[in-house]
């Protein structure tokens, strides 16, 4: 596999420059990731080299030079999180594979895993473990390895849900896994109740679009929030908000 970011590729010339010899060479697996990232002279050309054919030798050229495209050795796969920022032609020649959202206990499984078994977990301490991962198994193997400094510097050998509460504690874990950010947010519902963005926005002092695009949605995610012509709060987080007076 050749693994590149798509942000490192600044124009057609340099993928051509950079990429191109080394993929062709060892007719290797590219992966692309984040390829919302690539320039748009490169998205261009992919159209004539990710074309739908029966024939599986392209031939393009960049610059006067001509560059062959063999797919029988040769596979092409890209990762991105902000597809619409792709271009619609490109995105139509590439097949479509959506992943599942994780489960909870498939992300359990993630941060067990990582623990690499330095400590027992109670099933006292499972719930809350469980409720604290934010949905991704980047969260989950975090929380595990500062879990794994933290129980070697007390000694620890079986997490409680005690433990886990003196770990939330001291680096700072919130109810649900939520930022202070989203605190804040669920604070400012609950002591004044629905609330439009701009509201919401005076209120807490995050711009508009700060909300929209990182706060919300781990709140409507976690069924914290719900958000109709206003902002407001489920009764789960009318729960939350009240434990935070």
């Amino acid at each position: 596999m050749l693994e590149v970011n798509g942000k490192t590729i600044k124009n057609a010339t340099s993928f051509f420059e950079q990429v191109y010899p080394v993929w062709v060479e060892h007719g290797a697996f590219l992966f692309i990731d984040e390829g919302h990232n690539l320039p748009n002279d490169l998205q261009q050309i992919f159209l004539s080299v990710l074309n739908v054919d029966k024939n599986p030798v392209r031939t393009v050229e960049h610059e006067g030079v001509p560059y062959t495209f063999d797919f029988r050795n040769l596979t092409f796969c890209m990762a991105t999180t902000d597809q619409q920022k792709l271009a619609e032609p490109l995105r139509d020649r590439l097949r479509d594979i959506a992943f599942e959202e994780y489960k909870e206990n498939e992300l359990y499984d993630i941060f067990y895993d990582n623990l690499e078994y330095v400590a027992d977990i109670e099933d006292t301490a499972k719930e809350d473990i469980v409720s604290s991962f934010r949905g991704n198994p980047r969260d989950a193997v975090v929380k595990a390895d500062d879990l794994k400094t933290f129980v070697a510097a007390r000694d620890v050998k079986s997490i409680n849900k005690k433990v886990w509460g003196e770990f939330c504690d001291a680096m700072g874990v919130k109810k649900y896994g939520l930022t202070a950010s989203e605190i804040a947010i669920v604070r400012a519902l609950g002591e004044r109740g629905a609330m439009t963005l701009t509201g919401l926005s005076s209120v807490t002092g995050f711009q508009k679009g700060a909300i929209q695009k990182d706060y919300e949605a781990m709140l409507v995610k976690k069924n914290l929030m719900q958000i109709d012509t206003k902002r407001q709060l489920t009764s789960k987080g009318l729960d939350l908000a009240r434990e935070l007076r």
